[in-house]
């Protein structure tokens, strides 16, 4: 059975750390431009709504905070 976990998590992982890879090497004006989610240069921050909710997402890691 933890073999079972083990594959979940890897095939959980792989796509998320794929796609961190691309945001990290993505410009993120030209990203902003794209989404129409507003990029504050000198925070380095994202503003993402989402269900009428705003989150930061901080540019390149990613992290999420509300």
């Amino acid at each position: 059975m933890s073999t079972i976990i083990q594959n979940d998590n890897r095939q959980g992982r792989v796509p998320y750390e794929y796609i961190k890879n691309i945001f990290e090497n993505t410009n993120p004006i030209q990203m902003a431009e794209l989404t129409g989610n507003i990029y504050d240069e000198n925070t380095q921050t994202f503003t993402v709504k989402l269900i009428g909710k705003n989150y930061t997402v901080k540019y390149p890691s990613g992290d999420i905070y509300n």
